[in-house]
């Protein structure tokens, strides 16, 4: 697997992941039109121009197919500044390759970003108490789970990540 900046290009396999109820039932998005995974792409560039960092896509590395989106975001989502103040790790992959040990890889790539490249002090992640694939990914990680909110009607966990944590 690697990490690469969003292209303009990325727009219909973008709209694909997001339209995969797979990937979505547990961020609550709905399947995405062209127009929104367009709008995600461009929020992906103003989050590297605004703020230095932002999401990669994913590809696999031998086929160079597009295989998911991850990175760090600022969304000031009103949960508050232990949550909102620090860059929000995220990351989503294609169905079809769920459950094949991506994730961890995935994790450990945007966990060294942060803490080699960025040199984040701390980040969060947000992640529905039900998506026991990505808790478990995020655990490995070294995130540990600090406080419980409400987040657009439904509960989610919170988690923190220092620099250099290890599971």
């Amino acid at each position: 697997m690697q990490l690469r900046a969003p292209k303009l290009t990325d727009c219909a396999a973008s709209q694909a992941l997001w339209s995969d109820p797979l990937v979505y039932r547990y961020i609550r998005e709905v399947p995405q039109t062209y127009a929104k995974a367009h709008a995600r792409l461009m929020t992906y560039a103003g989050l590297w121009a605004l703020h230095g960092y932002g999401y990669f896509c994913v590809e696999e590395r031998d086929s160079g197919k597009f295989v998911g989106e991850a990175g760090f975001g600022s969304f000031d989502r009103g949960l508050g500044t232990h949550f909102d103040d620090a860059p929000e790790a995220g990351w989503v992959m294609c169905s079809q390759i769920h459950g094949n040990g991506y994730g961890r890889e995935l994790l450990q790539m945007l966990c060294y970003f942060a803490d080699e490249v960025a040199k984040f002090p701390r980040s969060v992640a947000m992640i529905d108490p039900h998506n026991a694939a990505s808790l478990a990914v995020a655990r490995r990680a070294g995130f540990k789970a600090y406080d419980k909110a409400s987040f657009e009607d439904s509960e989610v966990l919170l988690f923190e990540r220092l620099r250099g944590a290890r599971a």
